[in-house]
C-alpha cells in the first residue's frame, strides 16, 4: 500500500509539473501577444512609436523617390522634397501615429474577443489633409519672389501648386482601409477566431486538471501532508520558470537585441520589449509561488494546532487510550 502511494505521489507530481509549465507558458501568452493592454504598456515604456517617426522622417524621401528618379533629380529639388516630407511628418506627428496604431489594436482585439462581427481598420489621413495643405502653403509662401521664379512659380499660383502636389499624394485622397471580410484576408480571419476558442479551451482544461490533481493528492495524504506536499511542488515549479525567464531577460535577450537589426528600432527599444515581455510571463508563477507557500505556513500551523490538542482538523483520528479494568476487592473468607 505505502509502495502504491509513493508510486501515486510521483506520477501526480510529473503531471502537476508539465501542466503548471504548460499553463504558465499559455498564461503569459494570453498576458502578452493575446492581450490588448500588453501592447498598450509596450508603447508607454518604450519609444518605439517615436523612433519609428524619426525613421520615417530621416529616410522617407528616399523611400518615396526611385533610385533611377533621385539620381536626375537637381540638388534644389531634393530639398524641397525633404522639406515637404518633414512638413507631412510634421503634421503627422507620433502622436498621430501612436493613436492610430492604439485604435488598430483594439478593434482586433475587439473582433478576436467577439466584440465585433467584423474588422475593418481605417487609417484616415484625410483627417488632417487641410493642415497639410495649410502648412504646405505657408511654407513657399516664405521664399522670396527671386527663389519662387527659380522654381518657375508665381506667388499667385502657390495654392494651386501646392494642391497638385497633394492631390498626387493619393493616400492623403482617401482613407486606407483593411478589411477582413475580404477574401484574401479569410484565412487570417479564420485562424484568430480559433485561437480565442482555444485559448478557452485551454485554460479550462487546465485549470479542471490541477484541481483533478490537487483533490487526487489530499485523497492520499489527507489534509497536513497534503498542504505540505502541494505547497512545496507548487514552490519549485513556480522557482524554476522565474529562474528561466530572469535568464531569458538579462543574459539572453540582450544578446539577442545585439543580433537582431530592424530599421527604425533601437537595441534599447528591443531590450524594453522583451522585458516589458517577461514580467508579463511572471505573474501566473510569482501568483502560484505565494499560493505554494500560503499552503507550507497553513500545514505547519495546523500541525502545531493538532499537537495542541485541536483535533477536528487532524489527519488521522487519535487512537483511543485503553480503558483500566478496575480490580475487584477480594472477599474475606469470613465474609463467606
Amino acid at each position: 500500500m505505502k509502495f502504491l502511494k509513493i508510486f501515486g505521489l510521483v506520477i501526480i507530481t510529473i503531471l502537476l509539473s508539465t501542466v503548471g509549465l504548460l499553463f504558465f507558458w499559455g498564461s503569459g501568452l494570453n498576458n502578452t501577444v493575446l492581450n490588448q493592454d500588453y501592447y498598450q504598456k509596450v508603447f508607454q515604456e518604450t519609444d518605439l512609436i517615436s523612433n519609428l517617426h524619426q525613421g520615417l522622417e530621416e529616410n522617407l524621401s528616399e523611400m518615396m523617390v526611385p533610385d533611377d528618379e533621385d539620381d536626375d533629380m537637381p540638388e534644389e529639388m531634393e530639398e524641397i522634397l525633404d522639406d515637404i516630407l518633414g512638413t507631412l511628418l510634421n503634421v503627422y506627428d507620433a502622436e498621430w501615429f501612436a493613436d492610430k496604431l492604439t485604435n488598430a489594436v483594439d478593434d482586433l482585439f475587439a473582433f478576436i474577443n467577439q466584440e465585433k462581427t467584423e474588422l475593418v481598420i481605417e487609417i484616415d489621413l484625410t483627417e488632417r489633409k487641410d493642415q497639410f495643405v495649410d502648412e504646405l502653403n505657408q511654407y513657399f509662401q516664405d521664399y522670396s519672389d527671386e527663389e519662387l521664379a527659380d522654381m518657375e512659380i508665381e506667388r499667385a499660383e502657390i495654392s494651386e501648386f501646392v494642391d497638385e502636389i497633394v492631390e498626387d499624394m493619393e493616400f492623403l485622397n482617401e482613407p486606407i482601409v483593411i478589411d477582413l471580410a475580404d477574401e484574401e484576408m479569410e484565412e487570417l480571419n479564420e485562424v484568430l477566431q480559433e485561437v480565442n476558442s482555444y485559448r478557452t479551451l485551454f485554460f479550462v482544461i487546465s485549470i479542471a486538471f490541477i484541481a483533478l490533481l490537487i483533490g487526487l493528492v489530499f485523497l492520499i495524504l489527507k489534509l497536513t501532508k497534503g498542504l505540505t506536499f502541494l505547497g512545496i511542488v507548487f514552490s519549485i515549479i513556480s522557482l524554476l520558470f522565474i529562474f528561466k525567464m530572469l535568464a531569458i531577460s538579462f543574459v539572453v535577450a540582450p544578446l539577442i537585441a545585439e543580433e537582431i537589426e530592424v530599421d527604425f528600432i533601437l537595441q534599447e527599444d528591443i531590450q524594453t520589449l522583451i522585458d516589458v515581455t517577461v514580467k508579463n510571463f511572471l505573474i501566473a508563477p510569482i501568483v502560484i509561488l505565494v499560493i505554494g507557500v500560503a499552503m507550507i505556513v497553513t500545514a505547519i500551523v495546523l500541525k502545531k494546532k493538532n499537537k495542541s490538542g485541536d483535533d477536528f482538523l487532524a489527519d488521522e483520528p487519535r487512537k483511543p487510550m485503553p480503558e483500566i479494568k478496575k480490580e475487584e476487592p477480594k472477599k474475606d473468607d469470613s465474609e463467606k
